[in-house]
């Protein structure tokens, strides 16, 4: 899983084999929330905010067949899932793991960025399975709760 970056489509992920035209799913944490599917382009470190490579980073650019899909704010990308998502009230969910149990999405603001998490079951009650954190380079108001902070379990 990553965080898109909005403006240009944008993908950096800690997958640094992503072929072009690999389909990855994006989650617009934001209720209401919506899945859509998308494609790598190539190769772009010019994706990067630093346009230089990242660590474990790699940078791509994709595409989704209608524009209008590819979220105006950063978004959680999954790669390698096939399955389908439903919908919980506003939320989106899937058994990403294939356990039974479905997979919730969220984010949430600390005072200069963005805390994207995944949890198995409801958010903030289930077991936290993902987080990033994504630097927006201004003050925002915080919105997190403490268990949406620590490392994913």
């Amino acid at each position: 899983m990553a965080v898109v970056k909005s403006g240009k489509a944008c993908l950096s992920i800690q997958n640094r084999s992503l072929a072009p035209d690999s389909v990855i799913r994006l989650v617009n944490a934001a209720p209401p929330q919506k899945a859509s599917d998308t494609r790598v382009i190539a190769i772009d470190e010019s994706c990067s905010s630093t346009g230089t490579a990242d660590g474990d980073l790699r940078h791509y650019e994709i595409r989704a067949e209608n524009a209008g899909l590819i979220p105006s704010m950063p978004a959680i990308a999954i790669s390698g899932f096939s399955g389908s998502f439903s919908k919980d009230g506003d939320l989106a969910t899937a058994d990403l793991d294939a356990d039974g149990q479905p997979e919730y999405f969220r984010f949430c603001t600390s005072s200069e960025g963005l805390h994207f998490t995944v949890w198995s079951g409801k958010p903030l009650e289930g077991r936290l399975r993902w987080h990033q954190y994504y630097y927006l380079g201004y003050d925002v108001e915080p919105t997190c709760m403490p268990n949406e902070l620590g490392p994913a379990r």
